[in-house]
């Protein structure tokens, strides 16, 4: 294959030490093995948690500006709280949607 990056090999062997904890048994073992194996599932570990982390980050980010910085705006820069109560809750069905996939993906990577 190649050279692994210092990087690389840090998260490779903390994820190793996490799976290590995480079974609770000896996988140096497996390692001899069935090495190329082993390291795609260490790769599809740091892969989902970096989408779990993302998908979080999305879900919680949004509920804040949604909640904290655009309703608020949009109450106060808009005439009437008619027209401001129909583009929140446009902007609310578009936010349903972002959570329920958000949701989904944390679910799947979780």
């Amino acid at each position: 294959m190649g050279v692994i990056p210092k990087e690389a090999g840090i998260q490779i062997y903390l994820a190793l030490e996490y799976i290590n904890i995480f079974l609770n048994r000896d996988l140096g073992y497996y390692l001899i093995f069935i090495p190329e194996l082993y390291k795609i599932a260490i790769i599809m570990e740091i892969i989902l948690f970096y989408i779990y982390d993302f998908a979080l980050a999305v879900y919680f980010g949004s509920s804040i500006f949604v909640g904290f910085i655009a309703a608020p705006v949009i109450f106060k820069t808009l005439k009437t709280r008619n027209e401001a109560g129909n583009l929140v809750g446009l902007l609310l069905e578009k936010f349903a949607a972002l959570t329920y996939v958000t949701q989904i993906v944390l679910i799947a990577s979780g």
